[in-house]
């Protein structure tokens, strides 16, 4: 093939007329400006992913580690709770310990038994005032009740116990068994759904 022929040709020199147009000095400063732009955004773009994945880290870095731990918390009245366990990790936004047992100790009131709370989980989890069971928790007091379930809440605000799933539940009457328990220490209520329920009816005549 003749290679005269081929640097005639039009075809060729249409593209190559084409990019001299923006060959020229004043495109080649919008190109200057356009490549800058580009790795502007491209710097931003990294340096926000870097800073969300340090931010992402830090907030996966506890702020204080407690081990074999014991916490009372007072008031004018005497211990109100007591928090013991063997580990606890405080986050910036929730906290989390384990094999925790805490003791909830209500105002005394005249001529009435004092009511004490026990919550335990192995594995608890707690924002503000929810304390969440991450692996079965157990609620009971020291008039006899005992509820326990694998997926659980306690709000120990409102004093609610709320087990989702299937618990299991106990008392000196006897014991009761089913899904979706909420146990509310204030109104001394218990609602629960598909109850199987064993009564201990020579315990009850004694308790009359």
């Amino acid at each position: 093939m003749n290679n005269s022929h081929i640097l005639h040709n039009p075809k060729w020199r249409k593209p190559i007329y084409a990019l001299k147009h923006y060959c020229n000095i004043a495109y080649g400063m919008h190109w200057f400006f356009a490549l800058t732009l580009t790795g502007i955004l491209a710097f931003i773009v990294t340096f926000a992913r870097d800073t969300q994945a340090i931010l992402l880290k830090q907030s996966q870095i506890p702020l204080v580690e407690l081990y074999d731990f014991s916490i009372y918390q007072a008031t004018n009245t005497g211990v109100e709770t007591h928090i013991k366990g063997t580990k606890a990790l405080r986050y910036a936004e929730y906290e989390q310990s384990f094999e925790t047992i805490l003791h909830k100790i209500q105002p005394h009131i005249p001529n009435a038994p004092r009511i004490i709370e026990y919550v335990y989980g192995q594995e608890i989890t707690r924002t503000d005032n929810i304390y969440t069971f991450n692996k079965g928790g157990v609620y009971a007091k020291n008039s006899g009740e005992v509820f326990y379930s694998k997926r659980a809440k306690y709000d120990a605000k409102n004093e609610v116990f709320t087990g989702s799933g299937a618990f299991w539940a106990s008392s000196v009457e006897g014991s009761m068994e089913g899904q979706n328990i909420i146990y509310n220490q204030k109104l001394q209520t218990t609602t629960a759904s598909s109850v199987t329920a064993k009564i201990d009816l020579q315990a009850r005549k004694d308790g009359k």
